[in-house]
């Protein structure tokens, strides 16, 4: 199983450097994780620019 939580909020003073954000621009913050089971397996922190990405989901609904 596969869980995403998805979060729209200002950059840190690190990540406006290192992703050359100019000012006012949101990044877009998503925790990934991975289970086998009742066991997380991988996490993943992945932070992106706002002003440049859009993000589209399908779910199957059982």
């Amino acid at each position: 199983m596969e869980e995403e939580v998805l979060q729209v909020r200002m950059p840190e003073p690190h990540e406006e450097a290192q992703l050359d954000i100019p000012a006012g621009v949101p990044v877009i913050q998503i925790w990934q994780t991975f289970w086998a089971g009742d066991t997380p397996v991988e996490v993943a922190k992945i932070i992106y620019r706002a002003d440049r990405y859009e993000f589209q989901y399908r779910t199957t609904i059982d």
